[in-house]
């Protein structure tokens, strides 16, 4: 009788433990919150992209998208015409980020920004925004390993 008592209870845990597992969400991954970032970027909401840049760039401080996520709430805010913002953001990527891989789009982002706050279009702006035509980027790592066998 003993034994059975005992294992019901184990068993009334267990089904207790799974049952709180399930109503328990895995916060979303880094990947996923750039992804839906760009997604609210490329439809044009750079208000929700900038706060999901942010909430990646806070709380993900080791993955490899931060410098991307920094990179594109700049870009955010020289959407939406916010130049001084855009221009602290980008020389905030170059500060921290200076080997960077978007650094000469930074810097010429930088120009922009400069040009409109004095009230210019310059041909910079023109040219980037001719270049910067891509809207995502996929990229592949192989190896070849050289063997005997």
């Amino acid at each position: 009788m003993k034994k059975w008592v005992i294992g019901s209870i184990l068993i009334l845990f267990a089904f207790l433990s799974i049952l709180i597992s399930w109503g328990e969400e895995k916060p979303p991954s880094a990947g996923e919150i750039y992804d839906s970032a760009i997604e609210f970027f490329h439809q044009g909401r750079y208000d929700e992209a900038i706060a999901k840049f942010s909430e990646l760039v806070h709380s993900s401080s080791n993955s490899k998208l931060v410098p991307y996520s920094q990179f594109m709430i700049g870009q955010g805010h020289l959407k939406m015409e916010r130049y001084e913002e855009a221009l602290r953001q980008f020389e905030l990527y170059l500060k921290t980020y200076p080997n960077g891989d978007r650094v000469g789009e930074a810097e010429k982002c930088i120009l922009i920004s400069k040009e409109r706050l004095k009230g210019g279009k310059g041909r910079d702006e023109i040219a980037f925004s001719q270049a910067n035509g891509v809207k995502r980027r996929i990229c592949a790592q192989v190896f070849y390993f050289d063997g005997k066998n």
